[in-house]
């Protein structure tokens, strides 16, 4: 079998073809390979956002008046007699507290002071008074000015002075964020300001120097404030309260007596008349200004007369009217100058008996009971003057209606009642009784009675008279 010829230029035009087509893949792998590797990082711009005006949209308001509240009126603190205001001229920046900061304080020296705010915030203040210890931010001190508080059975002068000096201190250690006031009492009522102040130095520093006026000895006579005269706050309730709102004076120069009804001034009206140891005014007066804790020093009960029914009073006046009648007949037959000799001559007595205590450095004797010395005076022929006979409230009565009117103005302000503690000032174990009733119904409220052998004079003294 003859054997098959090659095609020769067939086989190099095939091997050419191949050789060209891997070449020319190696190039274009080569070129492919150097664009990724060499190729630019594309930049992005963001087209142009044109901005919208927005037009401030118009609101409508329709303005009515307001319509009348028909709510009950608040009542108003009732200040009388401002001519005869005798107040220092009052702080008026509130120190802002803005955190309660704890600051540290031992207990103090002395009956009564302050011992500080160990742990406690600055709104507070911790007060031991004469020996009753409480905390409270609204602080009042309530003081008798009476002057059976400086009879010789409670100390003289010497003790309520050493009374004044406690209570300087325990104002003394007040903190600045807490309010206190100071009320003196006895037939009326005199505050050392008509609202609560902040314990700054300079309040503190003129409620001391305010309650120091009063029965002030620096010797050889008493000055300053003998008893509360001024009556520059009314209690709002007072108005409320059935109590006597008819009086007699006794008007007269010298030995001369006259005796006349007279109409009752507007303060007279609102704190009424004829009781003596007004404590229901101080206690009002702290309660309408929101007091959490009220501190009394008295030597006694409080005796608030009740209202007297027209036909007693009438009677009364026909009674007076026959007794001034007899004494002008005593007058015009001479028989009057007698009992006035009388009268000059116990003047004098009483006179050299206090000109003796003076000699002996010693403060004059002050009696609201008894007599100066116990020099009686003479009796007139036609005997004393007739009085307006009258009923007292019952402690019982005086606490219900105490009660009630804190419980109206606490609950207004959605607070407690407050704490309503009583230093009973050499008082008898019945009195301790009668003015722990008065406390009832009062939360926390504390009592105690300081002894007057306390509060004499102290040794010191004594010895640099001597």
């Amino acid at each position: 079998m003859p054997r098959k010829k090659v095609n020769l230029p067939l086989l190099e035009v095939i091997g050419i073809s191949v050789i060209l087509h891997v070449v020319g893949l190696f190039i274009l792998g080569g070129l492919t390979v150097w664009q990724m590797v060499h190729e630019e990082e594309p930049e992005f711009e963001a087209p142009v956002v044109p901005q919208e005006a927005i037009e401030p949209q118009k609101i409508k308001i329709q303005i009515k008046k307001a319509q009348k509240s028909s709510a009950q009126p608040r009542q108003v603190v009732q200040v009388t007699n401002v001519s005869q205001l005798n107040l220092p001229s009052l702080d008026l920046d509130m120190p802002t507290i803005n955190s309660k900061v704890s600051v540290s304080a031992g207990a103090g020296g002395g009956l009564g002071r302050g011992f500080g705010s160990g742990g406690l915030d600055i709104a507070k203040s911790a007060v031991n008074f004469f020996g009753i210890q409480s905390t409270g931010e609204n602080i009042v001190f309530v003081v008798d000015v009476t002057r059976s508080m400086l009879e010789p059975s409670r100390g003289d002068v010497w003790g309520f002075n050493r009374v004044k000096e406690e209570i300087g201190r325990m104002i003394d250690g007040l903190n600045p964020g807490t309010l206190f006031n100071i009320y003196a009492y006895e037939r009326g009522i005199d505050v050392f300001s008509s609202r609560p102040l902040p314990a700054t130095t300079e309040n503190k520093e003129r409620a001391i120097k305010w309650i120091n006026q009063y029965w002030a000895f620096t010797g050889p006579n008493i000055t300053g404030r003998q008893g509360a005269k001024s009556n520059n706050y009314i209690p709002t309730y007072t108005e409320k309260m059935p109590i006597r709102r008819n009086r007699i004076i006794q008007t007269g120069v010298g030995t001369k007596w006259e005796a006349r009804l007279e109409p009752l001034s507007e303060t007279q009206w609102g704190i009424g008349n004829h009781s003596s140891s007004r404590m229901d005014l101080p206690l009002l007066a702290a309660f309408e200004n929101g007091a959490d804790n009220v501190f009394v020093i008295t030597d006694g009960t409080p005796r608030v007369a009740k209202s007297v029914e027209k036909r007693a009073f009438e009677t009364f006046v026909d009674r007076a009217s026959d007794w001034e009648k007899k004494k002008e007949r005593l007058v015009k037959n001479g028989k009057w100058k007698d009992y006035e000799e009388k009268l000059v001559e116990h003047r004098k007595k009483v006179a050299e008996y206090q000109a003796e205590r003076k000699k002996k450095g010693l403060p004059p004797e002050v009696r609201e009971t008894g007599h100066v010395g116990n020099i009686r005076p003479p009796v007139p022929p036609i005997g004393w003057r007739p009085y307006l006979s009258h009923h007292n409230f019952t402690f019982p009565e005086l606490n219900k209606m105490l009660r009630s009117r804190a419980r109206e103005l606490y609950k207004e302000r959605d607070q407690r009642l407050p704490s309503f503690h009583i230093v009973g000032y050499g008082v008898e174990e019945r009195t301790e009784d009668d003015l722990k009733s008065l406390q009832k119904g009062f939360p926390s409220s504390k009592y105690r009675t300081l002894n007057s052998k306390e509060l004499k004079e102290p040794e010191d003294k004594k010895k640099s008279r001597s």
